[in-house]
């Protein structure tokens, strides 16, 4: 799971379920579109996208044959770019309305 912290009180205050991560590697997560999505990817080649209030999956968006490590929102061009394991690198378009 991803975990949202308290840095000043030292707990978590939020987990975002859903993907599927081990300690083996290192996956980053991201704040999203708008700021209240919360976005990360996964050892299951797929970036995961969740509400940031209420920690509920929105989005799961397949397209890596390996670990997806990272995934960047362009605010200007409502783009989302994740990469992987697997040396591809995806875009996807955002529309919030869907």
């Amino acid at each position: 799971s991803v975990r949202l912290w308290d840095i000043r009180m030292g707990k978590p205050i939020r987990c975002f379920k859903g993907h599927q991560n081990t300690c083996k590697n290192f996956v980053r997560a991201r704040f999203g579109p708008g700021k209240d999505m919360v976005m990360s990817g996964s050892e299951d080649g797929i970036v995961y996208m969740w509400n940031l209030e209420s920690a509920q999956l929105t989005q799961r968006l397949a397209g890596h044959a390996g670990v997806a490590y990272d995934a960047v929102w362009n605010e200007g061009l409502s783009v989302l770019a994740s990469c992987s394991h697997d040396g591809s690198v995806r875009t996807w378009c955002y529309d919030p309305k869907q």
